[in-house]
């Protein structure tokens, strides 16, 4: 994951997923989550560095439509 500026520069290493997806006429969705960790940079809007190592976090990606 990154940033145009370069102020962000992470990888995500995935460890599992979870994902669902429902079609009930009128309610639909299509869900998928990643759990892993993030490593890599950040970088403050005082321009500090923040390194960041094995960071746990999810990455997903949603559609719904009610």
């Amino acid at each position: 994951i990154r940033t145009a500026d370069g102020r962000i520069d992470l990888r995500f290493r995935p460890i599992t997923r979870h994902a669902e997806q429902v079609n009930a006429v009128m309610v639909a969705t299509r869900f998928s989550q990643v759990v892993g960790e993030f490593s890599g940079r950040v970088i403050t809007a005082d321009d500090e560095p923040i390194a960041i190592a094995a960071c746990p976090g999810f990455v997903e990606d949603h559609y719904a439509k009610w």
